[in-house]
């Protein structure tokens, strides 16, 4: 499993590619499962090594009830808790987009240290970082 797949350069993911061949023809059962942006099949058409073997599988949009699930109850299992304020943003970031609510709630889990409670101050940092690394992947 491979999350963010879509933020991987061109020499990762060639490099995936090989490792695929290399186990199929040691007749070796392949399965790789990535997950990404809406980008991500148009990075993978361009990259030769993974020529018709994409079956691409699009995840619906949450609604505000299933967004907030998918942020508590994974934190709740590692300790970690949501302000209400801070559960409400991070929510309104991710419109309900399973990829960036994954994001969010781990940038939340790792500016909080990894226990305690995500606060208004802790999710607003870890939006601001989640920005940053957006921006410098742009540039």
């Amino acid at each position: 499993m491979f999350d963010d797949a879509d933020r991987l350069g061109g020499a990762e993911l060639d490099s995936l590619g090989c490792l695929a061949r290399s186990l199929s023809r040691a007749v070796l059962p392949v399965a790789l499962l990535f997950s990404g942006g809406p980008q991500l099949g148009h990075r993978f058409a361009r990259a030769g090594h993974y020529s018709g073997c994409i079956w691409l599988s699009a995840l619906g949009r949450l609604d505000d009830g299933e967004a907030r699930e998918a942020l508590v109850v994974p934190a709740a299992d590692g300790g970690l808790e949501f302000e209400e304020e801070a559960l409400e943003l991070l929510c309104h970031a991710a419109g309900g987009c399973p990829l960036e609510l994954q994001r969010l709630g781990f940038a939340a889990w790792s500016a909080t240290g990894g226990a305690g409670v995500v606060t208004l101050a802790v999710a607003r940092r870890a939006l601001d970082l989640l920005m940053a690394a957006t921006e410098a992947r742009a540039s």
